[in-house]
């Protein structure tokens, strides 16, 4: 639209000094949309947009006086329709702001136009303001609608449908990003997760009870890693992923044992089981300093683990390094050897 202005305004001899007005106008544009696309804070952004209109209508009062009293500005009319298609702002906000440019505007030609031209004016700005609040209306619908999919779509692929914990995918960036992103908190400790004897779990009670079952575990673990400062990931079937950037080992060895307990605590039915609930085991594996291990040797380590405490009977937490000492949770307090394996009971 100001490309159509600026090449009529240099095509009229008389008017050739609005070449620089919407030169300035489209300048001033550009240097708009870079800011919204470069600022992070929403209101920075609604606020340079603002701010830009709110000069651009300065600029087509002034233009319109300077015009002469017998000539009908179009510049209005153009900004009237960028107010409502450039911005991303509630409707309502945004037709307040365009009626009150639209008052001020028809106020000073009042002033300074003859009461024909006037009326005029008046005729295409209040036409035009009906207009741009309708396709503005349209246009601002179909941006939510846009964003709203995409947003949709990018949870969807970070996150499992059924347990709504992060998925495998974003373990992977989490552990990526720490290792060439940011490294002020990196990730140290990893804990492996195993539902025990969930196959057995599935075979007594279905297929459907099994997904009833991921999903309760799903809200505790999610629970339990906000509470804790923990990120849980599903890391596929019956295997979750804790992974810790703020604990100590003995911490993270601890929590696992508290998550533990509080899984036994629910008392889900498992017939399959020797207790006849449902139970978890967790191998933990820490690297004190960043980077001392690979974060795929920490996750083999720590599945290591996990089968190591599998192979001592299940609900149980073990940590990764040999030699292997076994510790009930009654012992005060825990001794952390290379491998410590505590028992839920």
């Amino acid at each position: 639209m100001f490309f159509v202005l600026t090449i009529a305004s240099v095509l009229l001899p008389s008017y050739r000094y609005l070449f620089f007005v919407f030169l300035g106008a489209f300048l001033s544009l550009c240097l708009v949309l870079f800011m919204q696309k470069e600022l992070t804070r929403r209101w920075s952004a609604l606020a340079c947009f603002y701010s830009f209109f709110a000069l651009s209508t300065i600029y087509s009062i002034i233009v319109s006086i300077c015009s002469g009293p017998t000539f009908v500005s179009v510049n209005m009319l153009a900004l009237l329709l960028l107010h409502n298609l450039l911005m991303l702002d509630k409707t309502w906000r945004i037709a307040l702001f365009s009626f009150a440019s639209s008052a001020a505007y028809l106020g000073a030609i009042a002033f300074f136009k003859t009461p024909t031209l006037a009326v005029d004016e008046f005729i295409n700005v209040f036409s035009f303001f009906l207009l741009s609040v309708l396709l503005g209306t349209y246009h601002s619908t179909s941006q939510l609608e846009s964003f709203d999919l995409k947003r949709r779509a990018e949870i969807g692929e970070i996150t499992d449908p059924l347990t709504h914990l992060y998925n495998r995918k974003k373990l992977y960036d989490v552990l990526q990003e720490s290792c060439h992103g940011d490294r002020s908190t990196p990730v140290c400790g990893i804990a492996m997760i195993d539902v025990d004897k969930f196959k057995q779990y599935n075979d007594c009670l279905g297929h459907q009870a099994g997904d009833r079952c991921l999903e309760t575990l799903g809200l505790q673990f999610a629970a339990f890693g906000s509470a804790h400062d923990l990120l849980l990931f599903r890391y596929g079937g019956e295997e979750f992923v804790a992974v810790s950037k703020t604990h100590t080992d003995e911490q993270l060895v601890a929590l696992c044992c508290e998550l533990g307990q509080k899984i036994v605590a629910l008392g889900l039915r498992h017939p399959a089981a020797q207790r006849p609930i449902v139970t978890i085991s967790i191998g933990v594996s820490y690297s004190a300093t960043a980077l001392q291990v690979s974060y795929d040797q920490m996750i083999s380590q720590a599945d290591l683990a996990l089968y190591a405490a599998k192979r001592q009977g299940r609900n149980a937490v073990c940590y990764f390094g040999p030699p292997l000492s076994i510790h009930s949770l009654d012992a005060k307090p825990l001794d952390l050897g290379p491998i410590v394996e505590a028992v839920f009971e």
